[in-house]
């Protein structure tokens, strides 16, 4: 195990070097600012997870600023699958369509080229009343005017084919550029969230050729406005197409040759290397996060700088009002109590299983994938189930896997299985804003046992930990900040990275089941005052340091401005 001293220099190293960096420049540059998802609302199904998630609470913290910031979207017809329990016992996939009263047609037509075919898109404003966000602009290809194949473009959010994954990030780049520019709005800084909107860069250099630019004069001049967040240190998460598909499916403009474009993504075109090397300063989402990326990407030639700013979370979106002003550590243990009830009661009425209000109640809740390792604490079956028959835990699982990953469902389904051979231990279907939400406030520890270094961030524990759930977590992603020792939670393993994934695997599982047996345990149960004293912690830390107030501002200070942006004092 990690000394306590190395972890806390960590922490406070990364905490130093984001204070000292994260104040307000004199002038606010104007942002544009593209993601392929959001996650506002419930009632808002345009997201599949943390990247939609993060998103919607950055757009939040715009709003609640009034910040001079746009953000651009795409308005999928049937959103991201719900996911619930078919009649065969098993996880099933669902589609449905969705109308959403509360947008604005905005009467923006604009064209795009897909396939070598002109395609409409349509503009829808979320005006920034409805959820507090800064204005969204949603783009729609389901038009009259449009043929089927054209319509289907934004029915589904991550669809797993190839040419309809390229299309809608055709209508999101190049057609939020076009829909920009219809509607008058112009950016100092054109922010791509992920490697899913470089397309608009491409966009934007094609303006400036059409001006009587060369390519590479519109590129350089282009960079100056580019900023690239990259998220996921996962090579799969990493988008790659063939250029001869990127080709064929008019991804770039006439104006740029093939040889122009590899220069720019390589062959096959990589989308985060597009956009490391359009932009003009990139980041990650975390501290380590960002030592992870530039290890990762030192390779890439012509790569902006890589900085670090680490994630947060919108806390009035996600913290319970009432804990929000608890005070002592009875007052927090006893609106936890409460929650943990308001839990139970709801997993009885979706469910028909009944846990016990008073038992230690942990919660792994994310997207299921198999380096987040769900199945970790599941290894030794008979260990598992000796804590929960003595009813010391109890164990809920949660989470979409990705609607093309076989594996990601059969892993569901086996827990799912397990789950009605071992009392106490629950999976629940349908992981969106509100069943977040729900874990969050009601569970005591949030689990967190992702293969170290590939958690970019992991910021449902930042909102976990807002309402005194405490984290669980390898030395991962925010976590490496986050972690004050005997304080704010627990972590799993240590900060080495082993030489195999078995040897990893195996020493994180035992650090987990111990700590878990041998500190987390007898403390809920026999000393509730320091557990109370360190829920406290937990959600003073988060509200002080992981918050999109935060975060936004330190976008503004340290990557939308310049110093050619600042006015003369």
């Amino acid at each position: 195990m990690q000394t306590t001293q190395t972890m806390t220099d960590s922490t406070n190293n990364a905490i130093s070097e984001r204070n000292n960096s994260s104040q307000l420049t004199v002038y606010q540059p104007k942002v544009a600012y593209f993601c392929m998802e959001y996650g506002i609302d419930q009632s808002l199904r345009l997201y599949a997870g943390g990247l939609g998630i993060l998103a919607g609470d950055y757009i939040k913290a715009a709003g609640n600023l009034k910040l001079p910031m746009v953000a651009i979207g795409l308005m999928y017809q049937y959103g991201y699958y719900d996911q619930i329990i078919g009649s065969n016992g098993q996880v099933a996939i669902q589609y449905s369509q969705r109308h959403y009263n509360f947008l604005k047609d905005t009467g923006v037509r604009v064209t795009v080229k897909i396939h070598h075919h002109d395609v409409k898109v349509a503009a829808y404003e979320l005006p920034g009343n409805i959820f507090g966000t800064c204005p969204l602009y949603l783009l729609s290809t389901n038009l009259p005017e449009n043929d089927h194949l054209s319509k289907s473009i934004t029915h589904n959010l991550y669809e797993g084919i190839q040419a309809t994954r390229l299309a809608q990030e055709i209508v999101l780049g190049v057609g939020g550029v076009k829909v920009l520019r219809a509607l008058g709005i112009d950016a100092d800084a054109y922010h791509f969230n992920e490697g899913h909107a470089v397309l608009a860069g491409f966009e934007l250099i094609n303006e400036l050729i059409e001006q009587g630019y060369t390519f590479e004069e519109a590129q350089k001049k282009v960079k100056e406005k580019i900023v690239f967040t990259t998220h996921t240190p996962v090579k799969a998460g990493n988008e790659e197409h063939p250029l001869d598909l990127m080709l064929k499916m008019s991804c770039f403009p006439n104006t740029i040759s093939s040889e122009q474009a590899e220069s720019i993504g390589g062959s096959p075109f990589n989308m985060t290397v597009a956009g490391l090397r359009l932009a003009r300063l990139s980041n990650g989402v975390a501290q380590l996060h960002g030592d992870t990326a530039r290890k990762m990407w030192n390779w890439v030639e012509g790569s902006s700088p890589i900085i670090a700013i680490t994630n947060a979370i919108h806390r009035e979106s996600w913290q319970d009002p009432e804990y929000k002003d608890v005070k002592t550590s009875e007052e927090a243990v006893k609106r936890k109590s409460f929650m943990r009830n308001e839990l139970v009661e709801y997993i009885r009425e979706q469910m028909g299983i009944l846990l016990d209000k008073d038992v230690m109640t942990v919660c792994w809740a994310r997207r299921f994938a198999d380096y987040k390792r769900p199945w970790l604490i599941l290894k030794d079956k008979e260990r598992l189930k000796k804590l929960l028959d003595d009813k010391k835990i109890q164990l809920i699982f949660a989470g979409k896997p990705h609607p093309a990953s076989r594996d990601g469902h059969e892993l569901f389904n086996d827990i799912l299985a397990l789950s009605r051979e071992l009392p106490g231990l629950v999976i629940l279907p349908g992981y969106e804003i509100a069943l977040s939400r729900i874990l969050k406030q009601g569970s005591d520890i949030w689990l967190n046992c992702p293969r170290r270094p590939l958690e970019a961030s992991g910021t449902s524990g930042m909102s976990a930990a807002l309402n005194g759930s405490l984290h669980f977590s390898t030395f991962d992603g925010w976590w490496v900040e986050g972690y004050i020792p005997n304080q704010t939670g627990w972590v799993i393993g240590d900060d080495k990275v082993p030489s195999s994934t078995e040897e990893q695997d195996e020493k994180d599982y035992h650090s987990l089941m111990n700590t878990l047996e041998d500190e987390i345990i007898p403390m809920f149960y026999n000393d509730k005052q320091e557990w109370g004293r360190r829920m406290l912690m937990a959600k003073l830390s988060a509200e002080s340091q992981f918050t999109s107030n935060r975060m936004i501002l330190e976008y503004y200070a340290r990557l939308y401005a310049k110093y050619d942006l600042v006015p003369s004092l």
